[in-house]
């Protein structure tokens, strides 16, 4: 895929048609945006008209069947069509965004549509299909998240915010999960219902990687 490290600005795709984008297929990783430490000007990436098909990792448990690994899952750019890092410095922003929502289906049959930590997101106009975890954002840092006007079908679940969000706009999305309702009990018999359209009510000092949800 590609790999886009500190730059202060960068745009993959463009907007004035549907086929400015690029597509990636039958990989582990789409894109993947990365801010680290210690870098003091700020980064805006715009990602635009990409198509990603067949993001997939091999886990060792599928995360359709465990709860306790989504949000592991949406801080890991394996399997993702589009993974997202910065800092806690709230500088990193990355904008995704198409001519049109629907058609056609922009993010299919992958692990992960679009994951981010610690990222200032911007998505709109997504067409998402097929993936385990559709928009998920897992942040320490205080960061901006809109999300609007995306198709957001067949998913486990369609929107996921974990941790500190300073501000939030999710409007306008449609988002169907998948047919069947599947429970995880942990040894506190506390249960986690899924799929789930928008999860926002998981912070992280709630999971443990090996015993899932507490509250």
């Amino acid at each position: 895929g590609v790999y886009i490290q500190n730059v202060k600005q960068m745009q993959v795709g463009g907007l004035v048609n549907i086929n400015q984008g690029n597509t990636f297929r039958n990989i582990v990783n789409g894109i993947n945006v990365q801010r680290t430490k210690n870098v003091t000007y700020s980064s805006t990436v715009g990602l635009y008209n990409n198509n990603f098909a067949n993001m997939k990792f091999n886990y060792a448990v599928s995360p359709a069947l465990n709860d306790s690994a989504i949000i592991a899952l949406s801080g890991n750019f394996l399997g993702s069509a589009i993974y997202s890092e910065g800092w806690y410095d709230k500088l990193l922003t990355v904008n995704v965004d198409n001519t049109m929502a629907d058609p056609p289906v922009r993010i299919l049959n992958c692990d992960i549509g679009i994951a981010s930590k610690n990222a200032n997101m911007n998505i709109s106009n997504c067409d998402i299909e097929i993936t385990t975890l559709g928009i998920v954002s897992n942040s320490y840092g205080n960061v901006d998240y809109n999300i609007h006007d995306n198709l957001i079908n067949k998913v486990h679940i369609g929107i996921g915010q974990y941790g500190n969000i300073a501000s939030t706009q999710i409007q306008n999305n449609w988002i169907n999960t998948r047919d069947t309702q599947m429970i995880a009990t942990f040894t506190n018999a506390v249960t986690y219902k899924s799929p789930i359209g928008i999860d926002i009510n998981h912070g992280l000092y709630e999971y443990d990687p090996t015993g899932g949800f507490y509250n």
